[in-house]
């Protein structure tokens, strides 16, 4: 592939979400320093998305908008529509190849009507299939799906025209990496001859050295301006509230942590950080800043993983179909399901015993720098394919 190359990302990539924008950054870094071309993220926004995150409204918000429309490698044209033709036909005049991913760009929630018989979408948060994510088999460049996710969506509420059109579409991939294992057992159901050409990638964020991009002396001030304490023991919490973890996390407090809250409003917080404004990447590097983490977001616990930043994951994710979610299958990818709390159907006890061991026993390190190494192989064995289709 020569220099005049180009490299359409489709992505969740826009709103606020730091973990989200966090992602589509690492991708579009990854390919831009190790793939030759120009790479870019094509810029679609769904309007009902756009209307559930809402304007603007603080300096969290801000800066997140901020940095999606500065920092990532946009397209110069944006589109905000529920139709994705436009947009196919801007890919086709204006890329060599197109890549979708990574996250949960595939999920979909679909929900039945009519004693069952009638699937309808109408999900904010999950454009309807067929859409952007999915680039039908009128796009002849090359398409390539990078740790692509189904999330919790119930496949079995998909409508046959729908499998028809979802088997035809990735078959026509050249290349199909994906996330977890939930979604190879979505391809598994497809079409097994689907799942037989899809592989396993990592969540890009273990492709880029990110933490080379955040100043860690300069976030360190920030956070002492906002009233954290490094004379004392820190523990972070990106979780919501609820009556049991918060019980625990203010029991926690009389052994002298302070509790410093990011992204989700938690009550028992001492220091409130949820309307504060920072990037990703330096969202990304507060967690190795901290002694201890409780975590619900799966990139802060990948922040964790990559910092050596002891964490309990937090799992309130949920689907009808089966026990799986990104969480568990990150935890259990690391041999850390010890530190691992469904908080759907465990017992507040089992999250106190999951915070003692947290605090007791010496974490893992060993054992997750041997798995980094792995996952951050497996990733150059990816984009090394990447190369080898766009050098044919």
């Amino acid at each position: 592939m020569d220099n005049d190359n180009k490299i359409g990302i489709l992505t969740l990539h826009s709103g606020y979400n730091e973990g989200a924008i966090l992602q589509a950054f690492c991708l579009a870094f990854n390919l831009q320093n190790n793939v030759t071309g120009k790479v870019e993220i094509v810029d679609h926004r769904y309007p009902s998305k756009e209307r559930a995150y809402g304007p603007v409204r603080d300096d969290k918000t801000k800066t997140l908008n901020d940095f999606v429309n500065y920092a990532l490698p946009l397209s110069k044209k944006r589109f905000l529509s529920d139709d994705c033709k436009a947009t196919f036909e801007f890919i086709k005049e204006n890329y060599n190849v197109v890549v979708t991913g990574s996250d949960e760009l595939w999920k979909l929630k679909y929900t039945k009507r009519c004693f069952g018989i009638i699937s309808e979408q109408n999900d904010l948060w999950c454009p309807a299939f067929p859409n952007v994510y999915w680039p039908d088999e009128t796009i002849e460049i090359p398409k390539i799906a990078y740790a692509a996710s189904i999330g919790g969506s119930d496949w079995r509420a998909i409508p046959k025209k729908h499998i028809v059109r979802m088997k035809r579409i990735l078959s026509d991939y050249s290349l199909l990496g994906i996330r977890d294992q939930r979604t190879m057992s979505f391809l598994e159901w497809l079409e097994p001859n689907i799942a037989d050409k899809a592989e396993w990638v990592p969540d890009p964020t273990f492709a880029a050295d990110i933490l080379s991009l955040v100043d860690k002396r300069a976030l360190k001030q920030k956070l002492q301006q906002y009233g954290v304490d490094f004379s004392r023991p820190r523990i972070c919490v990106v979780l919501r509230d609820t009556p049991d973890t918060n019980k625990v996390i203010n029991n926690i407090k009389q052994h002298g942590y302070q509790i410093v809250g990011i992204t989700l409003s938690n009550k028992a917080a001492d220091v409130a950080l949820f309307d504060k404004g920072f990037t990703p990447l330096e969202w990304f590097g507060v967690f190795g800043l901290m002694d201890f983490c409780i975590l619900q977001r799966m990139h802060a616990c990948i922040s964790c993983i990559l910092q050596g930043t002891p964490f309990i994951a937090v799992d309130f994710y949920s689907n009808p179909m089966d026990d799986d979610s990104k969480l568990k299958d990150l935890m259990q990818s690391f041999g850390l399901l010890d530190y691992y709390y469904k908080a759907d159907n465990s017992s507040v006890g089992e999250f106190q015993l999951i915070c003692e061991r947290l605090f007791n026993e010496p974490w893992p390190v060993n054992e997750i720098t041997e798995k980094r190494l792995l996952f951050n192989n497996r990733s150059k064995e990816f984009t090394d394919k990447i190369k080898g289709i766009l050098s044919d």
